[in-house]
């Protein structure tokens, strides 16, 4: 049965309407479209309550990051779905509310989820932009702070419950992008993340291989009551570790960039393991170990 022309046309209207919004790119610009009052939605507690039981944040230096104008603040792990992730650009846990960074910052993103209609502009008013270096440099160079996912994908596919893993051992784009513009590095955990959900091993060599090839996830699992999207209800924390200085080199000068990079991210990936030790008896267990791999 064919349906009434009023409903086609209203139908053909809200696509055409939703064109401009789809096409504009924004998610490519350095400011995107972030929108302060969807970030600080009194709602997103509610939310967090429904899904995790409990979202909370634990900052170990809250006066020296108050005091940071501008940082690149490095997570793991990235988990199935990145669910952490709303504790950091809403308010679910008072990131706004409480002032736990005041600075304008914008989160990296995967280029694939922006081509999702109505999820890119989900994503957008929630301070993410593309991940491409480009537009990464261009967010720093714009005086904003980034938020980045060091392991990605890797990371992702990766993910299982007991398991803590960052894939950073060989990622290095961000502490580059931190070193060519001499922004401290901020490491973070969040413990719960990777408890959300549990891997089925259906064709995981197969799909480890399109990881590898085309940088692309393709996790499976399953969370609450064997749903593939709901999570399973785990308290989601995320720890906050004080900024790493880093310095400001100059990416012509090819051998001492290398060398600052090496050592940067040395530093970085020790900090992220300190900072996991130090909480890992609270919200893990104190025979826990955070793979750097």
């Amino acid at each position: 049965m064919e349906a009434p022309w009023w409903l086609q046309a209203s139908v053909a209207a809200a696509v055409f309407a939703y064109l401009p919004s789809y096409w504009s790119f924004k998610e490519l610009a350095p400011g995107g479209d972030c929108r302060r009052g969807f970030q600080c939605w009194a709602g997103w507690r509610a939310v967090a309550s429904f899904l995790f039981g409990e979202a909370k944040l634990v900052v170990e230096a809250p006066e020296k990051l108050k005091a940071c104008p501008q940082g690149i603040l490095a997570v793991a792990p990235h988990g199935v779905v990145s669910f952490n992730h709303a504790l950091y650009m809403t308010d679910c846990a008072g990131w706004f509310g409480d002032g736990v960074w005041p600075v304008d910052r914008r989160d990296l993103a995967a280029s694939f989820v922006f081509k999702v209609p109505l999820y890119r502009e989900f994503l957008l008013f929630l301070g993410n932009v593309d991940a491409s270096r480009r537009v990464a440099r261009r967010v720093l160079g714009s005086g904003r702070s980034l938020f980045v996912y060091p392991g990605g994908e890797a990371e992702q596919m990766r993910a299982a419950p007991a398991r803590h893993i960052a894939y950073w051992k060989t990622r290095k784009g961000f502490v580059r992008l931190a070193v060519e513009a001499g922004v401290p590095i901020i490491p973070s955990y969040a413990f719960g993340e990777n408890e959300l959900y549990a891997p089925l091993p259906v064709a995981t060599g197969l799909r480890l291989w399109i990881c590898r090839r085309f940088r692309v996830a393709l996790p499976l699992g399953v969370g609450r009551w064997w749903c593939p999207l709901l999570p399973r209800k785990r308290p989601l924390v995320g720890v906050v570790g004080p900024p790493i200085p880093v310095p400001c080199v100059d990416a012509a000068d090819t051998q001492k960039f290398d060398e600052t990079v090496d050592e940067v991210h040395a530093k970085v990936c020790a900090a992220v393991v300190a900072l996991f030790d130090r909480h890992k008896a609270t919200y893990a267990h104190k025979g826990a170990t955070l793979e750097i791999i």
